[in-house]
């Protein structure tokens, strides 16, 4: 029996076909079926039709709209590349009303590239998330010892990236309420540097369980690049993203043109490849010569 696994998702319509990415993705990877609860605050009907075609396909998924009323919400935004939707997943174990008991909660800046059943199974061990370390380049990394003293944290308290998050719906719902999050983000708003991703963890502090960084493999802030082929899931966390013709790091692209070529997409990838310099040609055709795009 394929195993059903529930996914969130908090999207406006500028990431519609890298929602249907990422899905797609983990389907190269992974049988199963998709239960995916998607949350948004501007999606057309048209938008939530070309993404249920997709995830019904074959009834291998169902697709749960939930639209929000983004006048209700005014949230404290500090990163201008990460649209204030995001908040929404603080949210979504009181929208969601299903009985669920556990809840995957994924970022649309992201591909997955192996098995990511064995994370969905994980047992949580009395926490209430799952998540791995939130990786940063050498220039930042005085950030982290920064968040614990302005929250009071411990200093060598572990802060998460909230790309992937494993949530034990029920424990989160007695955990914590809409009106203790709403307080936080309320009396918090000047120094929520990263937003709900900072809410999270300090909420959760000492009710989150780290796990290895192949499910959330931040590739863009690791200053060494692609040094690991073993990982289920690769984060492009940064502002850049390797779908963009101006993305610099063509190494760390290698992931996502892998998935253009299982997706079959060799149109946009011939396009992203041939805008770079001979020398990065050379290093993909030492590589992927098999693709004889060139």
């Amino acid at each position: 029996m394929m195993q059903k696994i529930n996914l969130l998702f908090c999207i406006d319509k500028n990431y519609v076909d890298k929602l249907i990415d990422v899905l797609m993705s983990i389907r190269f990877h992974n049988e199963c079926y998709f239960n995916v609860y998607l949350m948004s605050n501007n999606l057309t009907k048209e938008d939530i039709d070309n993404i249920e075609n997709f995830i019904s396909n074959d009834n291998k998924g169902q697709l749960h709209p939930i639209l929000i009323n983004d006048n209700n919400f005014k949230f404290p935004m500090h990163i201008d590349y990460i649209s204030y939707v995001t908040y929404f997943r603080l949210f979504s174990p009181f929208i969601i009303k299903d009985d669920i008991d556990r809840l995957l909660y994924l970022d649309c800046d992201l591909i997955c590239t192996g098995d990511i059943l064995e994370l969905y199974n994980m047992d949580f061990q009395g926490n209430t998330i799952i998540a791995c370390e939130n990786c940063l380049t050498d220039r930042l990394k005085h950030l982290q010892a920064k968040f614990n003293s302005r929250f009071g944290l411990p200093v060598d308290n572990k802060y998460i990236n909230a790309g992937m998050l494993m949530i034990d719906v029920k424990k989160y719902r007695e955990q914590t309420s809409e009106e203790e999050l709403l307080n936080f983000i309320n009396k918090n708003s000047d120094i929520l540097y990263f937003q709900d991703q900072d809410v999270i963890n300090v909420i959760f502090y000492n009710k989150i369980k780290h796990v290895d960084l192949r499910y959330n493999y931040q590739i863009n802030a690791i200053d060494f690049g692609m040094e690991r082929y073993d990982c289920s899931i690769v984060h492009y966390s940064e502002k850049n993203k390797p779908w963009n013709f101006d993305y610099e790091f063509v190494n760390k692209a290698i992931p996502y043109y892998n998935f253009l070529k299982q997706k079959g997409d060799f149109e946009t990838l011939e396009k992203l490849i041939k805008i770079h310099t001979d020398n990065y040609k050379d290093y993909l055709l030492r590589h992927y010569c098999e693709w004889k795009i060139w």
